[in-house]
């Protein structure tokens, strides 16, 4: 709870209470010169004494005797009945004001909480339309039919799809290639690429002979092209020896790509 504003509240019940505090100087004053009518007990809040000493003029002076002995007691009293009614009142303030702040975090927290629920839904819903974008791709890509094969034949859709993203390409002996199966060439550089059709991760092999190819091929660049994807002791490898790692996300991403460049040829050609 607010401790400023408990504070502010108590001050202001201590206040009221100072303002309804009875003062045997004025109870005793109020007797002395108006007890007969029964003026100290309307001060003090007997109301019923106070018209029955109204009408009788003071009991016959018997009460306003008994007054000049009881009325300071009685003045005490009622100041212990105002200070137990402030206690009281902070004490129900305090309750009521206790389950307001618990309906206010609550309904923070059910705020809170469908806000969430909201940017979880928003993010569920961006996730299956990212995934249902990647299928899509995927299936206009033909990455499922490069995953069907064989290694030779792997080389030879690289060869096509490199040529087709500007470069020569050499396919290199089926024995003895030392590392490379594909030797990349265009007017600045030359590129050792060694072609990886697996069904598992790439591990540190392939980037070991591909570092080896480009040292025997005098190549600036080497490169590791798989249609899956790398261990990462293969990427920190590569990473450290200057080796560029083509992985399936990116292949799919040339063919995307390329599939385009056909479908805009085909469409400028009138076919």
């Amino acid at each position: 709870m607010n401790k400023d504003l408990l504070d502010e509240r108590s001050v202001m019940f201590n206040r009221e209470f100072t303002f309804e505090k009875k003062s045997k100087g004025i109870a005793f004053l109020l007797w002395l010169f108006l007890g007969v009518f029964g003026a100290q007990r309307y001060y003090v809040g007997d109301i019923g004494i106070g018209l029955a000493m109204t009408l009788t003029g003071g009991g016959g002076g018997i009460w306003f005797l008994i007054d000049a002995f009881f009325i300071a007691k009685r003045v005490e009293a009622k100041n212990r009945e105002l200070e137990l009614k402030r206690e009281k009142d902070i004490w129900i303030w305090k309750q009521k004001r206790g389950q307001e702040i618990r309906l206010q975090n609550q309904r923070r927290e059910q705020e809170k909480e469908h806000a969430i629920r909201l940017q979880n839904q928003k993010r569920e819903q961006e996730i299956r339309l990212q995934n249902q974008l990647r299928e899509q791709r995927i299936r206009r890509s033909g990455i499922h039919e490069v995953d069907e094969m064989s290694g030779e034949a792997f080389e030879e859709f690289l060869q096509t799809l490199l040529k087709a993203r500007g470069y020569m390409v050499n396919l290199t002996p089926t024995s003895g290639d030392y590392g490379a199966d594909l030797i990349l060439s265009t007017s600045s550089k030359k590129i050792a690429v060694q072609a990886k059709r697996y069904n598992s991760k790439v591990g540190l092999s392939a980037v070991q002979e591909i570092v080896s190819a480009k040292s025997y091929y005098h190549a600036d660049e080497c490169w590791v092209i798989t249609n899956n994807h790398f261990t990462a002791q293969a990427v920190n490898l590569a990473s450290s020896n200057g080796v560029i790692l083509v992985d399936r996300d990116k292949l799919i991403e040339w063919m995307v790509e390329e599939t385009k460049n056909v479908e805009n040829d085909l469409v400028s050609s009138g076919l």
